[in-house]
């Protein structure tokens, strides 16, 4: 028997319970990701940035694509991430 795949339902906006949508990449020809405060802009980010947007209120969470590389840099070179 052949079943459906049912994508992972994506929870209701905190802020106002709307709908929200996911898996937004945030893209451009400036390299838009994760950087360590010692990169300049136009370096290759640790990581991209994907998105959940509300679609009633607009706000936005970002979250590590590739966290586990951010998490070893991180480890490695701690003294780049600080506030």
């Amino acid at each position: 028997m052949v079943t459906a795949h049912t994508p992972p339902q994506i929870p209701q906006c905190e802020l106002c319970g709307g709908p929200q949508v996911g898996n937004l990449r945030l893209v451009s020809q400036y390299h838009v990701g994760i950087h360590p405060n010692f990169r300049t802009l136009w370096a290759k980010p640790l990581s991209a940035l994907n998105a959940v947007m509300c679609l009633r209120c607009g706000h936005t969470m970002l979250f590590a694509a590739e966290l586990a590389k951010v998490r070893e840099e991180a480890e490695k070179h701690p003294e780049r991430f600080t506030w």
